[in-house]
């Protein structure tokens, strides 16, 4: 049993005594969502992170995300968002980059690799 709404309660009473959250602390959200096939919540959590400074991803982070997308077959996003951690200095693994694979060969697309 997941239980990220409970997760979410700690780090709210986290932030009532002044505890700061870390990457780590995001991550495991981030992955909790992603295990509860609530994908959309994760974009959103992890688009706020970055757009607020709360935290900079990891490549454990966008890798989460990115399997998130991979999942329900957003091949599309998971790619540009390979591409945004790239961009932002984060350098993928080899889980990253077989994540995408893996669900491209499921898909069925045909793209020159």
């Amino acid at each position: 049993m997941h239980r990220t709404s409970e997760g979410f309660a700690v780090l709210g009473y986290g932030f009532k005594l002044d505890i700061l959250p870390n990457v780590c602390t995001f991550s495991t959200l981030l992955n909790g969502l992603v295990l509860e096939d609530r994908v959309l919540k994760a974009e959103r959590l992890f688009k706020t992170l970055i757009k607020e400074g709360m935290c900079e991803p990891d490549a454990i982070m966008y890798t989460t995300m990115i399997k998130g997308l991979c999942k329900f077959s957003n091949n599309d996003t998971a790619i540009a968002l390979l591409k945004l951690m790239e961009g932002r200095g984060c350098k993928p693994d080899v889980f990253t980059y077989s994540t995408i694979i893996d669900s491209l060969f499921k898909d069925k697309w045909s793209m020159m690799l």
